[in-house]
């Protein structure tokens, strides 16, 4: 879209600003799409003391499969519904 402005109004100066946005906004996202996410639909963190069922249920299959038990979220939505998110395990 930027080379596509640029050769339209004969101007560098487009593309200049289309790359380094996209530059940025590429960063931006690897960075804090997990936090933008668990914002966005208003996701409260769990502790043990919040809900010991649910997080021994995670910790379990954590040990199991050898991984490091994550941080775990709740969406208060009618409907059940579970997603993973971020970049390290």
């Amino acid at each position: 879209m930027g080379y596509v402005f640029s050769v339209a109004m004969d101007s560098t100066g487009i593309l200049y600003f289309a790359v380094g946005f996209s530059i940025i906004s590429s960063f931006i996202s690897y960075w804090y799409s997990d936090k933008i996410v668990l914002a966005m639909s208003d996701a409260k963190k769990i502790e043990f003391e919040d809900n010991k069922e649910l997080y021994r249920i995670v910790e379990n299959l954590c040990i199991t499969a050898g991984l490091p038990v994550p941080r775990i979220y709740i969406i208060n939505d009618t409907a059940p519904n579970a997603f993973a998110t971020g970049r390290d395990p």
